[in-house]
């Protein structure tokens, strides 16, 4: 983590009351199939995993996804998903033991995809003003 503010933190920051930040990680993993009627089951199983913030399941909109469209033809292999599993954690450790558990929750995902699966770093901030008693 850069502790030095960026210039553009440095001229905006000044002008901002009642910051709360925090930060976590995010694995967002491709489903070539979407789990069906079990979806909010697995979700609710990861997010009860030791410091995991959310999972979620989204689906694929098929029939929008498959326009065909000028800026699709600027892309090569240009591949979908049927659906995407989103789990948020709040550091590497966790999120990594969430998706460690989500090969015995579903053992129809690939155990590779899983392990090689990137993290995304993620920062938000949210004014203390929108979080309850403030």
């Amino acid at each position: 983590m850069v502790s030095e503010p960026a210039p553009w933190s440095q001229r905006i920051m000044p002008r901002l009351r009642n910051i709360v930040r925090g930060g976590g990680r995010v694995a967002a993993l491709p489903l070539d199939a979407v789990p069906e009627g079990e979806g909010a089951g697995l979700c609710r199983d990861l997010a009860s995993t030791g410091r995991i913030a959310a999972a979620r399941l989204l689906r694929t909109d098929l029939a929008q996804t498959s326009i065909q469209t000028r800026e699709k033809g600027l892309r090569r292999a240009d591949d979908s998903f049927a659906g995407l599993l989103l789990i948020e954690g709040l550091d590497e450790t966790s999120l990594r033991n969430a998706l460690w558990r989500l090969r015995s929750l579903a053992p129809g995902i690939d155990a590779r995809a899983v392990e090689a699966l990137p993290l995304c770093a993620l920062r938000f901030a949210l004014d203390r003003r929108l979080l309850p008693s403030a």
